[in-house]
């Protein structure tokens, strides 16, 4: 995809104020600018966060598999066996919890911001 320039004239405090809100965004001015005009906002989206719960399930994930694994090899379920199967199953809970409880403050934040910005005529 070819990428073409587009020049905005503004005055130094509104540069400012749109600088602000990029840095605020972690975004580029490009970056942000793209985003309000095409999307009518910016999203800050925290991908570290995404990631770190990503692997701490798939690393629940694969210790759970490993015990399935045995339990079906060896046809008996160990009491501990079972526990941790639980105490997994709990984590895996409280891991999506937690990311949906983080990605619901992200969008109540991205809300009010978006219902403080002017609509376009």
């Amino acid at each position: 995809m070819s990428r073409e320039t587009l020049k905005a004239y503004c005055s130094e405090e509104e540069r400012q104020i749109i600088e602000s809100h990029a840095a605020r965004y972690g975004k580029t001015v490009s970056g942000y600018m793209r985003e309000v005009a095409l999307y009518g906002r910016a999203f800050n989206i925290n991908y570290d966060a995404i990631m770190e719960h990503t692997k701490i399930i798939n690393n629940l994930k694969e210790e759970m598999h490993l015990i399935i694994k045995m339990l079906v090899q060896t046809k008996q379920a160990y009491p501990a066996d079972v526990q941790r199967m639980v105490s997994l199953l709990e984590e895996i809970t409280e891991n999506q919890r937690t990311m949906l409880q983080r990605t619901l403050k992200e969008h109540e934040k991205l809300h009010k911001l978006a219902k403080s910005v002017p609509k376009c005529p």
